[in-house]
């Protein structure tokens, strides 16, 4: 578990080891991986930090700005992540999405990008932790009586 919420990895990891788009969203974050698994002779996959979508509509026509080379994938995981960026890499999410990429001639290349990404996540974790403590988006339901 993470952050005290329940879910069957292994069927998380089923949907990420199968699916052509693996979209991560961190609610608290407002922001989104996105693991486009689809490439050619001209284009690799790709692994972006984006702002969370408003509907699977938008999301979609997200990927589609973001790879016009490609034709509307045929799936998609959408994973709400409620936990932080450690918690993929301890249930070995970040594990399975490399494995996609092993045989092939992109593995350094998604092992860099996802490196990049999980700072972003992890520097924007810490500025919403800071956040938290200063109160300055964050209002306490109660407060201390003197």
């Amino acid at each position: 578990m993470d952050g005290g919420f329940r879910f069957d990895i292994e069927k998380l990891k089923g949907h990420v080891e199968s699916a052509d788009v693996i979209s991560i969203h961190f609610p608290i974050l407002r922001q989104t991986i996105v693991i486009d698994t689809r490439n050619n002779d001209t284009m690799p996959p790709s692994i972006d930090l984006v702002p969370m979508a408003s509907s699977l509509e938008e999301r979609f026509t997200a990927i589609q700005n973001m790879r016009p080379d490609f034709s509307k994938p045929e799936s998609l995981t959408i994973l709400p992540w409620p936990g932080t960026s450690s918690g993929l890499i301890h249930f070995g999410i970040i594990t399975c999405i490399l494995e996609r990429f092993s045989y092939g001639p992109y593995i350094e290349l998604m092992r860099s990008r996802i490196h990049e990404v999980l700072l972003q996540v992890r520097a924007l974790e810490h500025l919403e932790v800071v956040e938290a403590i200063n109160g300055n988006t964050y209002y306490s339901i109660w407060t201390r009586s003197s």
